[in-house]
Formats: structure tokens, C-alpha cells, sequence
């Protein structure tokens, strides 16, 4: 740990794995925390790649974070922490006064905590709702709340991802369907929850990228072509758009933030539905979507890196992104085992493909560590 300049932190995912490999193909010295309670470190994709040569495996909690974070601190040099989830990207902004001496933060410009309340979608409506920024109509919900103003069909989720699953993410098609969802929710040991309008989208898009400290920006924009689940799913297969039309509506939301003082790593969703284009969350970590974003050309750990350690070599980098397609590995395989897509459909995808989630030539053994669990 003490030899490292980078803490990287998320979970067993290519979410990670992608700084990892960017990171080690820069011989930058990093430390990796993984936190997950459902695997041994054996088990670990991440462990496979040759760049991850100093792994940590944490329980998943705040605590187990923070006190690693604190127990190995350096005295004598600050590091930079790269956050791949929720989890982490929380536990660093709210212990941001415990940490702040020994490791850099991203988050808003004197106002530590910040991150921690825009996690919660409820607050990030009103954000939006603050800045002219076009939302879905969003009610937070707990026990004793009386359903009859919200919309059918609506979406429920947990208000801080950090602190539910994906899996508990529902679409409700009905009255009875939405109390039966938020009993379901209730027995399950959430306080309130997140309900939605349920917009019937035509497309989405996924802006990424980061900021830095003196709010230059580096990021690109993304068109999802397929998702897993279909039509409601994270991003399988993709492409980078160049669109001004698209990447400005990207860009008013990016410059707000900006102008609120936030500075690092950004993934911001957005739905195209009857004609309008809605802001669907904003994550304040490394998005899913970085390993594409990273063959474009545009290499954000290495960005924040340099700011950090190299101010010299950040001024004199040309930077030249390309619009490119890109595959999540993973979901793919999964969609043509359950033959949502053909295997024509597939190899044709994989090859016009320039980036892969968790392929590389340059670093076989994930793929194949993969392939062995299924």
C-alpha cells in the first residue's frame, strides 16, 4: 500500500477492471480494494488480470472501507482514490473529513458531503428541477404515504443505489401491483423508497467522462443500441455520438454541475421519450462504460493522475478521441445463451467492436476465468 499513488475501490466488475487495466498499462503503482461478501479472493475476476498485482478483498460496508483507508494512510504523501461503485463513492465523500489530509477526494469544491446527498434520485430531482433540467415525475415513499397521486405504470427503486440492489428495481403496471412491490419493499428493510414515472423510451444515452479541478472536461457520449435486459437493462452493445444535438443536451447538464464546484469522474443517464429528452440519474463514480471510453482515446484515470502528479505532462497531452463501437462482453454472452440475439448477430457485434468489456488480447485470463464459472 505505501508504495502505491492510487487506490482504486469497487467491485468485483469490469466497472473496475477497466481502471485496473488502464492504470497498469501506464505502470502507475495502485492498490485495488474489492468489496464483496459472496465471493473468496480466488474467485475474484479481477484477481485474474496480470495488472492486479495488489488486491484487498473488504466486506461490503462503509466501515470496512474507511477503516482500511485509515488504518494504511500515508503521512507523508496524499493518494488519489478512483471509486468504481456507489459504496465507495459515498464512504469517500461522507468520512471526507477523515480522509482528506492523506488521499484526493473528488466531489463539489468546499462542500464535502454534497455527493452523499445527490446519491439520493429524490434530491437530484429537485437539482434538476433547479436547473430547468427535465426529469420524470419522482415521489419519495415511505409506510405511510397515500398512492393515489402517482402515475401507472411508475418505476420503484431504492433512493441511494449505494444502499440497494438492482435486483429490487420494479416496474409496476398497476395499482395493486405498485402496494404489493412496496410491501415487498417495507418487509425488506427499506425505510422509503424511489417511485418514478415510467417513461416509454425511443432511445437512451449515457454521457461520460470526468472534470477536473480547474473544470476542464473530457468526456464523450454515448448511444445504447441494445441493452440486457432488453428495452430496461444496463448497456450491451453501443456507440460514441458525435451528434451536437445530443451532445449538447449532455453538456448543460455537465456545465451545471461544473458551475456547482463538482470536480471528478461523472455518469449521467438520460432517456429520449415522445419527443423530449429526460435526465434519468447521475452517478459520481467511473461508469460500466469506461472501458470503451478509454479506446476512444480518452483515458480519464490517467487524466486525474496527472493532475494530481504531473501537472506538465496533463498541459502538453493531445488528446484525440474517435467515435467507436463498443460490446459488454458479458451480457452479450448472456443474451445469445438465452437466444435474445443470434449467433450471427453476436460475432458480427463482436468484431465491429473496438472495445470489449472484459476481453483483451492483452489479457486473456479474465475472459477465460469467466467462461470457466458458467
Amino acid at each position: 500500500m505505501n508504495n502505491s499513488e492510487v487506490v482504486v475501490i469497487g467491485g468485483d466488475h469490469f466497472n473496475t477492471l477497466s481502471i485496473v487495466r488502464c492504470l497498469g498499462q501506464k505502470k502507475i503503482n495502485f492498490q485495488i480494494l474489492i468489496h464483496n461478501e459472496r465471493k473468496t479472493k480466488e474467485e475474484l475476476m479481477i484477481l485474474q488480470s496480470r495488472y492486479s498485482k495488489n488486491l484487498v478483498l473488504l466486506k461490503e460496508s462503509e466501515n470496512d472501507i474507511l477503516n482500511f483507508l485509515l488504518k494504511n494512510k500515508d503521512e507523508n504523501k496524499r493518494k488519489l482514490i478512483i471509486s468504481c461503485s456507489d459504496l465507495a463513492q459515498y464512504t469517500i465523500d461522507h468520512n471526507y473529513q477523515k480522509l482528506f489530509k492523506y488521499y484526493y477526494i473528488s466531489g463539489f469544491k468546499n462542500n464535502p458531503g454534497r455527493v452523499c446527498e445527490l446519491m439520493d434520485k429524490y434530491e437530484q430531482k429537485k437539482w434538476a428541477d433547479k436547473h430547468n433540467i427535465l426529469m420524470a415525475k419522482t415521489w419519495k415513499v415511505n409506510k405511510d404515504y397515500k398512492i393515489k397521486d402517482i402515475t401507472i405504470p411508475c418505476i420503484i427503486k431504492p433512493c441511494i443505489s449505494a444502499f440497494g440492489k438492482k435486483s429490487d428495481i420494479k416496474v409496476c403496471y398497476s395499482k395493486d401491483e405498485l402496494l404489493n412491490t412496496l410491501n415487498y419493499y417495507f418487509e425488506n428493510n427499506y425505510n422509503e423508497v424511489l417511485i418514478q414515472e415510467f417513461l416509454d423510451k425511443e432511445y437512451e444515452l449515457c454521457a461520460l467522462g470526468c472534470i477536473l479541478e480547474n473544470n476542464q472536461k473530457y468526456g464523450k457520449v454515448i448511444y445504447k443500441l441494445r441493452e440486457y435486459p432488453l428495452n430496461g437493462g444496463s448497456t450491451s452493445y453501443a456507440k460514441f455520438t458525435s451528434d451536437l444535438s445530443i451532445v449538447n443536451r449532455a453538456n448543460k447538464i455537465i456545465d451545471c454541475l461544473i458551475k456547482e464546484g463538482y470536480f471528478g469522474l461523472y455518469d449521467i443517464e438520460i432517456i429520449y421519450s415522445n419527443g423530449k429528452y429526460y435526465l434519468n440519474e447521475i452517478n459520481f463514480r467511473n461508469s460500466g462504460n469506461n472501458y470503451a471510453l478509454l479506446k476512444s482515446g480518452i483515458e480519464t484515470p490517467y487524466l486525474l493522475y496527472l493532475e494530481k502528479f504531473n501537472k506538465d505532462l496533463l498541459k502538453n497531452l493531445k488528446i484525440k478521441d474517435k467515435d467507436i463501437y463498443f460490446m459488454e462482453d458479458l451480457s452479450n454472452f448472456k443474451s445469445l445463451c438465452e437466444k435474445q440475439i443470434s449467433l450471427w448477430t453476436f460475432v458480427k457485434n463482436f468484431f465491429r467492436s473496438k472495445a470489449h468489456s472484459v476481453y483483451s488480447i492483452k489479457d486473456l485470463k479474465v475472459i477465460i476465468h469467466y467462461l470457466k464459472k458458467r
